[in-house]
């Protein structure tokens, strides 16, 4: 039995390989001590094609299967595993939810910006209420939150017996991405 990959397989993990050698590895570890999300190389790694080995062409993938796609993250996470977990939201949860279960006209308005890195994907689980908050209600974070996340929190909410956690939407989303919200939210 020949467990040789096909060339053009080969050839992905070259291209990955290298891709993670230079854009990644040298500077992975300063987006890990800032704390900050690493969207520029999300786009260059949507850019690369990194992200749509599973999709059709007609949608910005590359139609090149399954078997493409696990030599992908086998050698994204090879070489620098906490990039790697940035592939599943980007080429896998959410353009596939998008693609399997929207219409024509969402599939063809998100799935390519997210596969092209673009676009951050995010999937949420559930949202239980829309409040309107305002500034007077909004406290600081106390000092005894710290650590990894903090620079996330915006402020806390007294709301009749709940405690409200306000996050700063730009910094996880990027601006963009929340003009992109606010406009779906007619905000």
């Amino acid at each position: 039995m020949n467990f040789a990959l096909p060339p053009e397989i080969e050839a992905v993990r070259d291209m990955v390989g290298r891709f993670m050698k230079a854009e990644v590895l040298p500077v992975m570890e300063e987006y890990e001590k800032r704390q900050e999300f690493p969207r520029e190389l999300i786009r260059k790694a949507g850019e690369a094609g990194l992200y749509g080995s599973v999709f059709p062409e007609s949608v910005g993938g590359s139609d090149m299967g399954y078997m493409a796609a696990a030599v992908i993250i086998e050698e994204m996470s090879r070489i620098e595993v906490r990039f790697t977990s940035c592939n599943n939201q980007q080429g896998g949860t959410c353009p596939t939810c998008i693609y399997l279960g929207g219409t024509p006209e969402q599939v063809r308005k998100y799935v390519p910006d997210l596969l092209a890195g673009k676009t951050i994907g995010i999937i949420v689980d559930a949202v239980s209420e829309v409040l309107r908050i305002s500034h007077e209600q909004i406290s600081p974070p106390p000092p005894t939150v710290a650590g990894l996340g903090r620079e996330y929190l915006t402020g806390l909410v007294k709301l009749d017996n709940r405690l409200l956690i306000l996050l700063d939407i730009d910094k996880i989303l990027g601006s963009e991405d929340t003009a992109a919200v606010e406009a779906l939210a007619g905000v």
